[in-house]
């Protein structure tokens, strides 16, 4: 009885639980249906029905939350490297900002008629939610689709960015509440400043020898430019953190 509790305990550790979600999504999406359902979709449909609300057999403890933090930080870092800021800006950068205002307006009406069931306590963050594209899980979608590198595919990634950066905005100015709402929106201004003087920095600023140092290891064990932007990124997760 005991060897049997230990090898059930093993089964259903949050962690072995979700990538066997994983295994079982992935195996799932290759089944002749007539209608190819992405994995990344399937991966969410499982999730919620052993979650607490279904099936109740997984349970948001420590180690799952800390594998949900890192795994997101992992996601975005790879959406990053797909988004090419060269061939997805200028005016189709600026027409799906102007796409997100409006499903930003579409979410807002869509909170308003929410707000009336009982079960809506935040309108405003639902509004918000709506109107983000989860550009993580649009890219492998795309790649596996062999879309990346068509027109559509570069308005989707456009449409992607926005819809990640917009709501990030709209979430430090609306929820913040160390500052008035004048600093917020200056702080906003800087951040923006930041990430267009970043953008500008990494498309234009390129010494032949850094590039020659970095691409020398690009295909590697080393991997360079990977481990670089990795401690990057991670840097940027402890500053977050901290804030």
């Amino acid at each position: 009885v005991t060897e049997q509790g230990k090898a059930l305990h093993l089964v259903a550790h949050p962690i072995f639980a979700v990538l066997a979600i994983a295994v079982v999504a992935a195996l799932a999406a290759e089944i002749p249906i007539g209608v190819r359902v992405p994995p990344g979709v399937l991966m969410l449909l499982l999730g919620v029905v052993v979650g607490p609300h279904v099936l109740d057999v997984l349970r948001p403890e420590a180690s799952l939350i800390a594998m949900g933090f890192y795994g997101t930080c992992a996601l975005f870092f790879m959406a990053g490297m797909e988004l090419d800021l060269e061939r997805g800006g200028g005016r189709p950068l600026a027409l799906v900002f102007r796409g997100w205002l409006l499903s930003v307006a579409v979410g807002l009406l869509a909170a308003a008629v929410l707000n009336q069931l009982p079960m809506t306590r935040s309108p405003l963050f639902l509004a918000i939610a709506l109107s983000t594209s989860a550009l993580g899980f649009l890219v492998p979608i795309l790649r596996d689709a062999s879309e990346l590198d068509t027109t559509f595919g570069r308005s989707v990634l456009a449409a992607g960015a926005a819809g990640e950066f917009g709501p990030v905005m709209a979430m430090s100015l609306v929820f913040a509440r160390d500052f008035t709402t004048l600093q917020e929106a200056g702080l906003m201004l800087v951040f923006v400043g930041l990430a267009a003087f970043s953008a500008f920095v990494a498309l234009t600023v390129r010494p032949p020898r850094l590039v020659t140092f970095l691409t020398a290891a690009m295909h590697r064990g080393a991997q360079r430019p990977g481990l670089l932007a990795g401690l990057f990124l991670s840097g940027l997760v402890v500053l977050v953190e901290g804030f």
